[in-house]
């Protein structure tokens, strides 16, 4: 049973600037580095859409899920 996990409900972010990029990216390398699986899920589609263009989603820098269920699922896996 995985007592460890984050799973990050984005469908009220509505705004993510490049210091908003910064703290996604630093908790993601924490993230891994304390082998704790990180999810963002339910991405309001404005925010959704900086994380396509900055490449975070591309790159694998984060797990990114259409839906919190689907987050927890990842995490519970």
């Amino acid at each position: 049973l995985l007592q460890n996990a984050i799973v990050i409900d984005g469908s009220k972010l509505t705004y993510v600037s490049s210091a908003g990029l910064r703290v996604f990216l630093t908790l993601a390398k924490d993230a891994k580095a304390a082998s704790v699986p990180l999810v963002v899920a339910a991405l309001h589609p404005s925010a959704a859409e900086v994380f396509e263009i900055s490449g975070f989603a591309q790159a694998k820098i984060l797990d990114i899920r259409p839906t919190v269920d689907e987050g927890v699922a990842a995490v519970t896996a």
